[in-house]
């Protein structure tokens, strides 16, 4: 019986190598020896690739499997090999090399490790295979990015992960948009797939260029990925999304009651001593703002959950009436809880915004590059929360159908702090929205913040509107006659 070895202490890189070869070395080599000492009986030699390193131009890099039974060891090990006769298919095995930056990892216990190695990067091969129903790394928090080598945080930063082939023929990186991956490359026939691990979205090219250059750090052991059954592109996201569904990635389980309005919001109204009206019917008033909808548990506790922790620690002073003066950062995370808010807005009042928004939200972590966030100050004395929205809808003459609605434009109130948000429902042509408004009193009253401007936005603003000024604000958008 062999003795389990813990492979984060077995690895090691070999310093030297030398091989045997039986036949001349226009064949692949029978063993290895590594170190002047153990000798590697050769198992299998594939995964021929052209070499994408600075110093081997022309040549290719050939994977090999050894194994040393005396050791119980398993060798990994990738090499330069000259091409015969400039075939990028065919190596020449009278000409090889084994660079310092090439794969060579020695793993011991060989009952605890199988498949191959990566070429161009450092460790050896998954633990076991793992099918990934949801590709990702399962129960991570953070990992290191695949680019910058910083933290990755996954109820926080946006993130993609990516895949591809042991030998680097193939590469597959994702979420690429809602429902859309991208890949590069072409696959040999029976390669298998792995998860190298995630970037931040920022980060996606250094990635690549790091994998493809054999310069990326990995953590071993790798998941295994079948994308089989991962058919991510779909013809309906510009339908809203389903009712008993979660509008951000679209499941159907684990579905719990989100509130719009967060309860960190009815919280800070009982501290205010604001009392909430009571339902119809009842006397008793109400503890929180009890309008819900459905979202997933994953992303309810997750990068929901994140979101508003972080946008409350900014919006509770603002609620009191601080003078806070808002970063483009902030401007951004503002932004994006203010779409979060719309979106669930219309989910409880009619669903029309395409389900391509709440999951492009929930990917890039912040607002769509075609929508507009607005804040005002509201200080009437009507509303402790509040919504109204509004469709516009863009006449086409000669069209006998019900017309489609083409812009949304959603207002709400959060006690001192009014919001609006302008989600174009059809493609934008020309950098236009297809809506006019009337530069006057409205205006005078909000800032954008999205797209987040370069100079901090104070807070509050010299123009407060009353209830007569947040109507106005809200229908000050008309489609062009």
């Amino acid at each position: 019986m062999r003795t389990p070895v813990d492979t984060d202490q077995a690895h090691r890189t070999p310093t030297r190598l030398e091989a045997s070869f039986q036949g001349g070395r226009g064949r692949p080599p029978t063993h290895l020896r590594v170190n002047g000492g153990t000798v590697y009986r050769v198992e299998w030699v594939r995964d021929v690739a052209p070499a994408s390193l600075p110093d081997a131009g022309g040549m290719l890099v050939v994977s090999l499997q050894a194994y040393s039974e005396a050791a119980d060891e398993t060798l990994k090990v990738s090499l330069l090999v000259g091409s015969a006769e400039g075939d990028p298919s065919r190596p020449d095995w009278s000409s090889w090399r084994h660079a310092s930056n090439i794969t060579s990892t020695v793993i011991g216990g060989r009952n605890r490790t199988h498949g191959a190695a990566p070429s161009g990067v450092r460790g050896g091969a998954p633990r076991r295979p793992r099918r990934l129903d949801n590709p990702g790394l399962p129960e991570w928090r953070r990992g290191p990015c695949l680019g910058c080598g910083h933290p990755v945080v996954r109820v926080r930063d946006p993130h993609r992960f990516i895949g591809g082939t042991a030998s680097g023929s193939w590469y597959v990186c994702w979420p690429w948009g809602p429902e859309h991956m991208a890949s590069s490359g072409s696959m040999h026939p029976g390669e298998e797939i792995y998860l190298f691990g995630v970037c931040h979205q920022g980060c996606t090219e250094l990635a690549s260029l790091r994998l493809r250059g054999g310069w990326a750090e990995l953590t071993f052991p790798l998941a295994q990925l079948d994308l089989d059954d991962a058919e991510m592109q779909t013809d309906d996201s510009r339908l809203p999304p389903a009712d008993a569904t979660c509008p951000f990635c679209g499941s159907s389980e684990e579905l719990t009651d989100e509130h719009i309005w967060p309860r960190w919001v009815s919280k800070e109204f009982r501290t205010m001593g604001r009392v909430l009206s009571p339902l119809p019917g009842l006397r008793k008033p109400r503890r929180e703002i009890d309008i819900t909808t459905h979202v997933c548990r994953p992303c309810n506790n997750d990068w929901l959950g994140t979101l508003e922790n972080d946008v409350s620690a900014i919006l509770r002073p603002m609620l009191w009436g601080e003078c806070v003066p808002l970063p483009p950062h902030h401007q951004v995370l503002i932004g994006t809880w203010a779409m979060k808010m719309a979106i669930l807005i219309d989910r409880v009042t009619g669903s029309v915004v395409p389900r391509f928004y709440p999951m492009d939200l929930a990917i890039a972590r912040q607002p769509s590059r075609n929508s507009l966030v607005y804040l005002g100050a509201y200080n009437g004395g009507r509303w402790a929360a509040h919504s109204a929205r509004d469709l516009l809808h863009h006449a086409n003459p000669g069209d006998s159908r019900p017309h489609q609605p083409t812009l949304l434009v959603s207002t709400f109130v959060v006690y001192k702090l009014a919001f609006q948000v302008l989600l174009p429902l059809v493609p934008v042509v020309d950098g236009t929205m297809g809506a006019t408004t009337d530069s006057g009193e409205p205006e005078r009253f909000v800032s954008q913040i999205w797209p987040a401007v370069d100079t901090p936005v104070q807070w509050p603003p010299r123009s407060l509107m009353g209830d007569e000024g947040l109507e106005s604000l809200a229908t000050r958008f008309s489609a062009p006659g």
